[in-house]
């Protein structure tokens, strides 16, 4: 029997004990020898496996020899095959401890893997990594909500299996509030909630999957099941059908079919083209804070322009249908909303002014023959006057984009829309007019 003690990188002997191969004895203490280290079988493809160390039983470094075949009588040097190296008896040996050498070739040995764990009545035998080429087994115990199943074999996979889900136990003026739907999965067996009070219900939120969702807000789950919020509880149906999902169109929490319209706000109408929302403006941007009525506003354009005739502001209503005449003729003289007003006023003085020449003049015949034809100018002044007044009425009343139409487009909101199979646009496009 060996008597020795490990003192560093040194065996201490003990009577007439030995060194290993690799050391020698020296004042009764084993020490490595390098020189007593087998020489590499090969002279080319060495590797080194292991490096030597100062410990006897370790001191020589593992090589081994790629590409070269292991001579049947030994006779000869020769290299392993790969993942082998040559050992002190010259034979191959593979270097992970769980493979065997089959016609020098290493190969896994479950003979040589750690004996599976045998697990108790409260766990699981689950996969926990690998160990070389042997799959390493750990017990695991089942989420609260489950139970392990009865067989503990190796064939046989356990499972832990969900427990029954109790009914929600909340006292008479609480009412089960779900925080997240249960899926029949380990650890997600049953649904989770917590009891709040009946008057704080209306208009509760959702939470499913980490996500908010408003009261009546809707959306798709991964497996494409269609999801309502409903006062605080997810009301879901049976997974929609793709080609529901690809022709309808997903806005504001609100599936539409195809060639369905709606009206996004007081000014936008949209329509849904095989799943893609096409929305257009029909109205300009407002810029006062209070939209007058029509009436009501020829009544405060007549008090802010109470220099306006009174026959101009009579022949508003049958000069806002010919405002593309207008539109023309301040084009044609180059002139702007301030300039209409001024000629306006203009106009209006020299109407009046007209008036009185044409009594003087009226009173001395054969003079300024061409003064005769003012009280045909006159009638033709007062039209335009109402004209230029019925363009800046239309101004300042009407909403509608009656001059200079253009549409207005919106971006879409796709934070809900579904990422798998589903059609949709990034923004809104105009309708083709």
């Amino acid at each position: 029997m060996l008597k020795m003690a490990l003192s560093g990188p040194s065996y201490v002997l003990y009577l007439e004990d030995h060194c290993p191969p690799d050391s020698t004895s020296v004042n009764g203490i084993c020490k490595c020898n390098t020189e007593l280290c087998p020489v590499p079988s090969c002279d080319k493809f060495l590797t080194i496996v292991r490096n030597g160390t100062d410990n006897p039983g370790n001191c020589c470094p593992v090589y081994t020899c790629d590409n070269c075949t292991l001579d049947a009588d030994n006779n000869e040097n020769c290299t392993c095959g790969e993942g082998a190296f040559l050992n002190d008896k010259g034979d191959c040996e593979c270097i992970d401890l769980h493979k065997t050498l089959v016609n020098n070739i290493c190969q896994c040995d479950k003979s040589k893997c750690e004996l599976p764990k045998l697990c108790d009545n409260n766990t699981v035998r689950v996969e926990d990594g690998k160990e070389g080429c042997c799959v390493k087994i750990a017990c695991r115990p089942c989420p609260p909500d489950t139970y392990p199943t009865e067989y503990q074999g190796d064939e046989i996979e356990n499972k832990c299996i969900c427990f029954a889900c109790p009914e929600t136990q909340c006292n008479e003026t609480h009412v089960p509030h779900i925080l997240r739907r249960g899926r029949n999965i380990p650890p997600q067996c049953c649904d989770l909630y917590k009891c709040i009070p009946k008057d704080t219900l209306q208009d509760a939120e959702c939470v499913a999957n980490d996500h908010i969702y408003t009261n009546g807000q809707w959306w798709i789950t991964d497996d494409k099941q269609n999801c309502t919020c409903s006062n605080g509880v997810s009301v879901c149906d049976e997974p929609l059908a793709t080609d529901i999902l690809v022709k309808n169109c997903f806005h504001n929490d609100t599936s539409y079919p195809h060639l369905a319209t709606w009206t996004e706000d007081e000014c936008t109408n949209c329509t849904c083209y095989d799943g893609v929302p096409k929305c257009i403006a029909h109205f300009c941007n407002v810029t006062v804070t209070r939209v007058m009525k029509y009436e009501e506003c020829l009544q405060h354009v007549t008090m802010v322009f109470p220099s306006v005739l009174h026959t101009s502001v009579m022949l508003v209503e049958s000069v806002v249908e010919k405002h593309p005449l207008l539109d023309v003729y301040m084009r044609k003289h180059n002139l702007s909303e301030n300039d209409t007003l001024e000629l306006l006023t203009r106009k209006t003085n020299t109407k009046d002014e007209s008036a009185g020449t044409v009594t003087s003049l009226g009173g001395t015949p054969g003079q300024n023959k061409g003064n005769a034809a003012l009280p045909y100018i006159i009638p033709i002044l007062t039209f335009v006057a109402g004209a230029i007044v019925g363009y800046i009425l239309t101004i300042f009343c009407k909403r509608k984009c009656t001059f200079k139409y253009s549409p207005v487009t919106k971006p879409v909101d796709n934070n809900n829309l579904p990422q798998e199979n589903i059609k949709y646009i990034s923004e809104k496009s105009p309708l083709k007019t």
